[in-house]
């Protein structure tokens, strides 16, 4: 029966961030990537799927297509936005801004390993 009870529960969560506008699939723990300093550089993709956000922020639209593990995006100094829950880190505030094919965004810091 606590079985049952804590999978319930585990299930409940899962389904609340998904219904919230989550940040990423998968919280595989890693450490934020900082991207360089000044200039651009390049971050790696270290979850499953990955939101990328108009601004910096879960607050910003999503925009499409969501990016996969693996991935290597070019970016940008990380800097701090709305906060978030996800990949491993609790109430995080790093943004790294990205460039893609599909043009500029934003990705949890977290979510993504420097390059």
């Amino acid at each position: 029966m606590r079985k049952s009870i804590a999978a319930l529960a585990v299930g409940a969560a899962i389904c609340a961030t998904a219904l919230a506008g989550g940040v990423a699939d998968a919280a595989p723990a890693s450490t934020p990537a900082t991207c360089p300093t000044s200039g651009s550089g390049d971050v790696r993709v270290v979850t499953t799927n990955l939101t990328v956000r108009t601004g910096p922020g879960t607050n910003y639209a999503a925009q499409a297509p969501m990016v996969h593990g693996g991935d290597v995006l070019r970016c940008y100094p990380v800097r701090t936005g709305g906060r978030y829950t996800a990949c491993g880190k609790t109430n995080a505030n790093g943004w790294i801004e990205i460039y893609r094919q599909a043009g500029f965004g934003y990705v949890a810091s977290a979510c993504v390993s420097d390059y």
